[in-house]
């Protein structure tokens, strides 16, 4: 399968020959409708849960206009593809803005108030797009004020001038606002500090004249509601996840519109989670598809089901069948590992002149995604915190280590029975250094 920008979309090939395995597993969401009538495979047994279900009643069958949803996983684990799929069932029923908190500002200096501004953005942009919608020359005229009146923006990135007249002009001036804001929050130059410093004051003022915007738009779409979707969050710091649903989440939860967010699912350990999901309507987790039984036995639907995902994108004469398997179970069940895995081994296949990936490639490439995840392994504490979820994958009792080996994804969960492992390469690692012995039936015996 071969990726092709087609009117900025990826058009999606089946893989035929070796050549096309790296364009075929890039770690891509299906996000259009044919990619997910040719590619998508029903993973919802393996996983213990239909996260598009769940998501889609609480929608349908909530009362609440205002309905938060967080939508927690490991990164990589296909919540993408989920809200695809979640869209297309609901794109009858809702207008649906969705973008990537990771385009609109930048992630590894985010606080509330560039989350609050990105979502104003998407708003500003969604009646720039719309202007079908009909509003009244008055409607943007208070959104409008506080942005020209209050200079928020330096003039030496907007040019004021005289204050503008008539409803596409205030909605031209605040589409530059948006864009221009954007782009400071993104890049992290000085004029952040001064945006956030100038907005601060003001926030609750600014969540009003939002929810006026954001009323004026359900008004004019009748029949269905406004949905807000906002990705990326669950690949953010635990110091940044902290500040946007624990310390500051009352500012963004006070937005009188549906939203579902990706979640850090380290965030489900943090010892004030309780304090979330209480103002949060729902939390749905997307769980790994698991390889392995707590047991430590293979789990052969998880196997089958990763196995059929390979063959909706390649042709699976490509692979030795236990390569393909081997790879399966070394990447815990993890899509994004596996994807990697299959990358990686397709170039020393093409290295050496190979037409197929066999045992040999596959070994390669694992050990690529070991030693990367071997030196993301810092201290005694993280080495002993690993050996103990080995040994009870149901720990009592969780801490900051654990939220931080989450984060780094070597400590991955797993739903039905809500328990823990930790990555087969993790565990592998850990057996050659002596760290976990690993006891055979017979010695046993």
């Amino acid at each position: 399968m071969e990726r092709l920008f087609k009117n900025g979309v990826y058009n999606m090939i089946k893989a035929e020959k070796i050549e096309d395995l790296y364009a075929a597993f890039e770690p891509y969401p299906l996000d259009e409708p044919t990619q997910i009538n040719d590619f998508f495979v029903d993973t919802y047994e393996a996983r213990g849960t239909n996260a598009v279900k769940v998501m889609s009643y609480a929608l349908e069958y909530s009362q609440n206009p205002y309905m938060k949803i967080l939508f927690m996983g490991h990164r990589g684990s296909g919540k993408s593809t989920e809200l695809s799929l979640l869209k297309e069932k609901e794109k009858d029923k809702f207008e649906i803005i969705s973008f990537h908190i990771q385009n609109e500002v930048d992630t590894g200096n985010m606080t509330y108030i560039d989350f609050v501004f990105a979502i104003m953005s998407q708003i500003i942009k969604y009646i720039e797009e719309n202007q079908q919608l009909k509003f009244k020359e008055n409607d943007l005229d208070e959104l409008y004020e506080y942005w020209f009146g209050e200079r928020i923006i330096e003039k030496t990135e907007i040019d004021y001038g005289e204050a503008a007249v008539g409803f596409k002009a205030k909605l031209s001036f605040l589409n530059k606002i948006a864009i221009t804001g954007g782009g400071i929050l993104k890049t992290g130059s000085e004029s952040k500090k001064s945006i956030r410093k100038k907005i601060e004051p003001k926030i609750s003022h600014l969540i009003m004249l939002m929810n006026q915007m954001i009323k004026r738009i359900n008004d004019h779409l009748e029949n269905k509601g406004l949905l807000l979707m906002v990705e990326d969050l669950d690949k953010i710091s635990i110091e940044t996840a902290e500040t946007i649903f624990i310390k500051y989440r009352k500012i963004w939860l006070d937005l009188n519109v549906r939203m579902i967010l990706t979640f850090p699912i380290f965030m489900a350990y943090n010892s004030q989670y309780n304090m979330i999901n209480e103002d949060i309507d729902l939390s749905c987790m997307l769980s790994l598809i698991k390889v392995k039984n707590q047991n430590k036995e293979d789990y052969d639907i998880g196997i089958d089901t990763l196995k059929k995902i390979v063959e909706k994108r390649a042709d699976i004469t490509l692979f030795e069948n236990d390569a393909l398997e081997f790879m399966i179970k070394k990447s815990g069940g993890a899509i994004r590992d596996l994807f990697e895995m299959i990358r990686n081994a397709s170039f020393e296949v093409l290295l050496h002149g190979g037409r197929k990936i066999t045992q040999t490639e596959a070994i390669r490439a694992y050990t690529q995604l070991k030693s990367r995840n071997e030196r993301l392994i810092r201290n005694d504490d993280e080495v002993e915190k690993l050996v103990q979820v080995y040994h009870d994958p149901q720990l009592l009792t969780t801490d900051d280590i654990m939220m931080t080996l989450l984060l780094k994804g070597l400590v991955l969960e797993y739903n039905g029975e809500r328990w823990c492992g930790i990555h087969p390469t993790v565990e592998d690692f850990l057996i050659e250094k002596g760290k976990i012995v690993v006891r055979r039936i017979n010695e046993e015996a």
